[in-house]
């Protein structure tokens, strides 16, 4: 029975091409397919089956007619897709007591989704908005797109959300590109989608495994947390130029004592 929406691709080869091949040799047809923007998101995934008829008489018509026909069992695999739910709240409160990002979300907020495919090569992620979703919203691109149409920068909604469907399997950084008025610049966090059985996958930061993606903003005077070496760098900085200043004020100071003091002479 033939798959919903499924084709039929007929190859035919020259007989010419089989002359010199050994008797029962296997001839061996691969061939990719890209979901497209009906597939289903995780599990059950999309189920892609094949089988090929062939013709055993060079000279058959393709249609079975002119010599006998076989056909090969059918081969089945399932092609995964996966989501990606994103949050950028107000991060000021969080030390409180059962602080919520949800309740502090930051609208307007930009960045750039890029997939890690090696330390040099890390491409822009390119996507669609859904209007039909509403802003915050966005698919992956696929061949059939309009350029017009494709977009590589995502914006959080009025809730502080951004959401992704259509990713593959793989390792991503997210990077804010602009940060909402008067809030410090984000940081490139890094993500790990990974597939874990039938349709499963885990949204990994940090490596912790997460439902959603949180991306504080700060404002004012705070330092927004790396989580890392970023602060620790920024006190060292900081703590060399403040020594920095007190061994030339100190100089400054000497030599002014010294001046004096030869003048006085």
């Amino acid at each position: 029975e033939e798959y919903k929406g499924g084709s039929y691709i007929t190859i035919a080869f020259d007989p010419v091409r089989f002359i010199d091949l050994t008797p029962g040799a296997a001839i061996v047809i691969t061939y990719s397919a890209r979901l497209n923007t009906a597939a289903v998101i995780g599990a059950p995934g999309n189920p892609n089956k094949v089988w090929l008829q062939y013709s055993n008489d060079p000279y058959t018509t393709g249609d079975g007619d002119g010599g006998s026909t076989g056909e090969t069992p059918e081969d089945e695999v399932r092609a995964y897709t996966f989501d990606l739910d994103i949050l950028k709240y107000d991060g000021n409160g969080e030390d409180a007591e059962n602080f919520n990002p949800v309740a502090f979300p930051l609208p307007d907020a930009e960045f750039e989704l890029s997939h890690v495919i090696s330390l040099t090569e890390k491409p822009l992620v390119e996507l669609v908005a859904l209007e039909e979703d509403g802003r915050g919203n966005y698919r992956l691109a696929v061949p059939s797109d309009a350029s017009a149409d494709i977009v590589t920068t995502l914006v959080s909604d009025a809730n502080g959300k951004i959401y992704i469907k259509g990713l593959d399997a793989g390792v991503y950084e997210l990077e804010e590109t602009k940060a909402p008025v008067g809030y410090h610049p984000g940081f490139i966090t890094e993500i790990t989608i990974t597939h874990n059985g039938e349709g499963g996958y885990d949204v990994v930061v940090d490596e912790a495994a997460v439902n959603r993606v949180d991306i504080a903003n700060y404002s004012g005077g705070l330092l927004p947390d790396t989580g890392g070496i970023g602060k620790i760098i920024f006190y060292a900085v900081s703590a060399a130029l403040t020594a920095g200043l007190i061994v030339l004020a100190a100089i400054y100071v000497f030599l002014r004592k010294r001046k004096n003091r030869f003048s006085a002479g």
